[in-house]
């Protein structure tokens, strides 16, 4: 099988730290807009076979369709909590997917938290993939305020189908690791604070 990557954006509506966080507005926009428009771009958009929004607000749902993105149910309660993984929202939408469109070898996940993630970074990130074939995770390459260095930063989960239906993790040891450099570029936005410091950047979308 060729190269097959979905990229998933995981953005339900509530949130523990930060009520709403995936529509508070950062710098005039949803939070959430921030990965939308990158996943819009032409030089990103051409790295998937299609992206899928999997959310539990028919708000997100709705911007989503805007960008004619696939956005084709709202996610079940079920696994819309607090406690909810992300490995099991990945897998419902995988089984979705290859059930209702076709079968895939690769998943990105996008988590709307990361909103100035570079498009350098996605590239080079699908390119490991493409030559190693193993899970490729983002780490911070510098101590930050949150992060310690080769601390996991949320920004990009690449991951083998298979891999992720077999260990149902994104992060399996020995995954391949993708240093982001960029202070902004490791943003995790969890805390008001996160919020307060994100404003602070000048980023370009």
């Amino acid at each position: 099988m060729a190269h097959k990557i979905l990229a998933l954006v995981l953005a339900r509506k509530g949130s523990s730290r930060l009520r709403n966080k995936n529509l508070l507005k950062l710098k005039g926009k949803p939070l959430i807009q921030w990965t939308l428009d990158k996943l819009n771009k032409k030089n990103i958009k051409k790295l998937f076979v299609d992206v899928l929004v999997s959310t539990d607000s028919t708000k997100i749902q709705n911007m989503a369709k805007k960008y004619q993105f696939l956005c084709p149910w709202l996610r079940p309660k079920k696994l819309s909590g607090r406690l909810s993984t992300s490995e099991a929202s990945a897998l419902h939408a995988i089984n979705w997917y290859e059930k209702n469109i076709q079968k895939i070898n690769g998943l990105f996940l996008f988590q709307p938290t990361s909103p100035f993630r570079s498009q350098k970074k996605i590239i080079a990130a699908v390119k490991l993939f493409k030559n190693q074939k193993k899970q490729v995770v983002s780490v911070c390459s510098k101590k930050t305020y949150k992060f310690n260095i080769n601390d996991i930063n949320g920004s990009l989960y690449l991951t083998p189908v298979a891999v992720l239906k077999k260990f149902k993790t994104f992060k399996k040891k020995n995954f391949i690791k993708i240093k982001i450099n960029k202070v902004s570029e490791n943003l995790d936005i969890d805390t008001l604070a996160d919020m307060r410091i994100a404003k602070k950047y000048k980023v370009y979308s």
